[in-house]
């Protein structure tokens, strides 16, 4: 037998192993065997970015974003828990971001857990708040109790209490004021706050020929009467409205002043109303445009006012606008005298007086009630009852119905046939203003 040829071995060695090469690969080719593949990675869940959104206003138009990352669209967003604030909502949408808007209506701090979902059914979740403030912001008060003084009228006014209320509020000077409580002979049913005109530096009972009427009537019917008395003549003799600040930011004053007597006074659920005529008018009008006071109030009665609807109204006579009244036909809104008596000590100058500075147009604007920022809430969760006096010729309710005409949820007026501008110098006035506040403050 012939011995292996040694080099022909080597190459039959070689060609199998190409041949097992080349099969290897054709079945790799055809998809048969057994070959290495990759696993595409799961898709990553939505995450959102937003970690905090921006303080909104009560009664100002609000929208804000919640952005989210990562996920595969469509989008789905949701409320997971707990609850944006009063009047805004989550709107509709299907990308990764989505707005919380509309018009909030009650201050404070609403917090809540919002969820985004994908077209797999993956999630996202952010803890996040929106806090509503006011337009303005409220300051602090303290009161200590004080000698309540001798009523001088008939029949008089008895003062269960008396307090002196020292207030601090942003911008502006520190105040004291007083108030005199008189208590019914039974459970009080509510809390009635009286302010005067002008500042506000005197006692409702003495400012006024039946204000004894208006208060003791109230007293009778199972209520408690608080009557403001603005009277620190450490800085001036025009109350409230002892500057500087101007009106806008010197209201503070009453609003804090407000606060205090409900959590301080007024019997735990009992209602809790205001009436004020004229000045006093407007510092009630101030706290529901700029306040929030629609949230602390059950039922407000501004009298022969509000005088600082349109501020620049009134300073600017040669550009005043004729209104048309509720009571007292058509009247001018020039303030005449009164922008000596008042308008100038709350700025500390004699510009509104004046009037023939265009300049301070814009100032005075922005200090109106119906105010040019746009942060005057109009739309109030209580009603609003005004009392005008049919013999009233002054620009307080030629003034007062532009806010009349502005408010957007309900609203009432009435007019006093002999009524002058202070509406409690005549008895069916003053019994007007009983009346209405026995029967409505609820």
């Amino acid at each position: 037998m012939d011995k292996p040829d040694p080099a022909m071995g080597c190459a039959r060695l070689f060609a199998g192993l190409a041949l097992a090469v080349m099969f290897t690969g054709l079945l790799a080719a055809c998809g048969g065997g057994s070959s290495t593949s990759t696993t595409p990675p799961n898709p990553s869940s939505p995450s959102i970015t937003t970690t905090s959104l921006p303080a909104a206003t009560i009664g100002v138009a609000y929208t804000n974003t919640v952005n989210a990352s990562g996920g595969t669209a469509p989008f789905t967003w949701s409320v997971a828990s707990g609850a944006p604030p009063a009047g805004l909502s989550l709107g509709a949408s299907t990308t990764s971001s989505v707005a919380f808007q509309g018009t909030p209506t009650i201050d404070g701090t609403s917090s809540f857990t919002i969820q985004v979902k994908d077209a797999s059914n993956l999630t996202g979740t952010a803890n996040l708040s929106i806090t509503v403030n006011s337009a303005n912001q409220l300051g602090s008060a303290t009161g200590v109790q004080v000698t309540c003084p001798a009523s001088t009228v008939t029949p008089p006014v008895v003062g269960s209490a008396c307090y002196m209320v020292t207030i601090s509020c942003p911008g502006v000077n520190q105040y004291a004021a007083d108030i005199k409580v008189t208590d019914p002979s039974g459970s009080s049913v509510g809390t009635v706050i009286y302010t005067t005109g002008g500042g506000g530096n005197q006692l409702y009972e003495d400012q006024f020929v039946y204000g004894n009427t208006a208060i003791n009537n109230v007293v009778q019917a199972g209520y408690t009467a608080v009557q403001t008395n603005f009277n620190d003549t450490s800085l001036g003799s025009t109350g409230w409205l002892d500057g500087p600040g101007g009106p806008l930011m010197l209201s503070c004053r009453w609003a804090t002043l407000a606060q205090w007597v409900h959590d301080n006074i007024r019997a735990s659920n009992t209602a809790f109303c205001a009436t004020g005529n004229s000045g006093g008018a407007g510092v009630i009008a101030y706290s529901l445009t700029r306040f929030g006071g629609d949230q602390l109030f059950n039922y407000v009665q501004p009298t022969s006012g509000p005088p600082f609807t349109r501020i620049d109204y009134g300073c600017r006579c040669s550009q005043q606008t004729m209104q048309t009244t509720d009571c007292a036909g058509v009247q001018g809104t020039c303030y005449g005298t009164d922008a000596n008596m008042f308008l100038d000590p709350a700025y500390k100058n004699m510009n509104c007086s004046d009037g023939s500075l265009p300049a301070l147009t814009a100032q005075w604007q922005a200090d109106s009630i119906l105010s040019s920022d746009g942060k005057s809430q109009l739309d109030y969760k209580i009603p609003v009852h005004f009392i005008f006096g049919s013999q009233d010729m002054g620009s307080g309710s030629a003034l007062a119905v532009l806010w009349e005409r502005a408010i957007t949820s309900t609203h009432t007026n009435e007019c006093i046939a002999d009524g002058p501008h202070k509406i409690a110098d005549v008895v069916d006035g003053a019994q007007a203003v009983a009346n209405d506040m026995i029967a409505n403050c609820h």
